[in-house]
């Protein structure tokens, strides 16, 4: 399974930390726009049928974590909150991306709220997901500086998520 890593310009401390925790092969996929933008430049210039998206905001802290995910088939969440795939995270599958769709983001206020809407939409259409991780929640972080920005850190004993934007008023447009 292709491992992908979200990136974008101006981020290549993030991008080298969630680059250097992951030990088997991988692609970074750096661009301007959102997660979603991200997912659909997968969808448009690879064959995988199944991938793993993480942002570079992930660390993985154990490499046993991708043996955890070869035991599933299909879609698989990394987290329960807001809803399956929040930060986007985890494994899709090429053909319910086809289903779906993925739209086009204009701003982090649609990204955010595309993350409820469109997750929620993905899970349908593929009948239902696991999740992997359902007790790494926002109320069971804590706030961390990290590269130059405080954060709301996500772990468990495979992963560290840090997370940039976890309230309302961090949201600018």
């Amino acid at each position: 399974m292709l491992t992908v890593i979200g990136s974008s310009p101006g981020r290549e401390q993030w991008l080298a930390d969630a680059s250097n925790s992951i030990q088997s092969e991988h692609i970074a996929v750096v661009n301007y726009g959102y997660e979603l933008a991200k997912i659909r430049w997968v969808l448009e210039n690879t064959t995988a049928e199944r991938f793993l998206f993480l942002q570079d905001s992930f660390i993985v802290k154990d490499q046993s974590f991708f043996d955890v995910l070869s035991l599933f088939t299909g879609s698989v969440a990394l987290f329960n909150d807001p809803v399956p795939y929040g930060c986007f995270a985890g494994v899709f599958e090429r053909s319910v991306l086809e289903k779906v769709g993925v739209p086009v983001v204009a701003s982090k206020r649609d990204a955010v709220r595309l993350e409820v809407d469109w997750s929620n939409r993905y899970v349908e259409a593929a009948g239902g997901v696991p999740v992997l991780f359902p007790e790494v929640r926002d109320e069971t972080g804590y706030i961390q500086s990290h590269n130059g920005r405080d954060n709301l850190v996500l772990e468990n004993s495979f992963i560290i998520k840090f997370k940039g934007t976890w309230k309302e008023e961090q949201i600018d447009s």
